[in-house]
């Protein structure tokens, strides 16, 4: 059970999941020097999930330049 409620939740909110794991990676590469590895791949998972979630949640390009007709 707890592995289908573990699914679900990864499927539905998967970047702070990602910035978790990103975070914990980078910081066991960081504290532990022998797991250099960890630190690349810690930095590379938050890099790939910044990016993607700025590309998804990004403005169209019609509704940006469209914004200007309310303000005046």
């Amino acid at each position: 059970m707890g592995v289908v409620r573990l699914a679900r939740t990864a499927r539905a909110r998967w970047e702070p999941i990602f910035l978790g794991t990103g975070i914990l990676l980078m910081t066991l590469g960081f504290v532990l020097p022998a797991v250099s590895v960890a630190l690349f791949l810690g930095m590379l998972v938050l890099v790939v999930t910044l990016l993607t979630g700025i590309a998804t949640k990004g403005r169209a390009a019609g509704q940006a330049a469209d914004c200007w007709q309310w303000r005046s």
